[in-house]
């Protein structure tokens, strides 16, 4: 797993794929289809308060993360997870922000691999 306050475990991921640029690039591409619609099932699950749907959302937008060795973003993901588990939705909110920034910079990072491969 990567290391918790690390944006993207370039390292890591290379190393998940065997250095493999072809399904490298699979994955970003899955992930850039998929991360809006997981995103806004975790903004429809909070804005119903759903508990529930929320630790769903979460935990499916977390193996995401996982697989492109994302460590800061799985772990606000996490913790958003672990809140919804205990049905508590009060750290939710600033949970949601932070992840949203960490999303950004993330994205952030992945622009700069684009840019490289392409």
């Amino acid at each position: 797993m990567s290391p918790p306050n690390t944006v993207l475990d370039r390292d890591a991921l290379l190393a998940r794929v065997d250095g493999d640029d072809d399904v490298l690039r699979a994955i970003v591409t899955i992930y850039d289809e998929e991360l809006p619609r997981s995103l806004a099932k975790l903004d429809a699950a909070l804005w119903a308060l759903d508990t529930r749907q929320v630790q769903f959302a979460a935990h499916s937008l977390k193996g995401m993360l996982l697989n492109l060795s994302a460590g800061e973003a799985t772990r606000i993901v996490s913790a958003l997870e672990h809140e919804a588990g205990e049905s508590r939705l009060d750290g939710v909110p600033q949970l949601r922000s932070s992840l949203r920034a960490a999303l950004a910079r993330l994205d952030s990072e992945l622009g700069e691999w684009r840019r490289k491969s392409a």
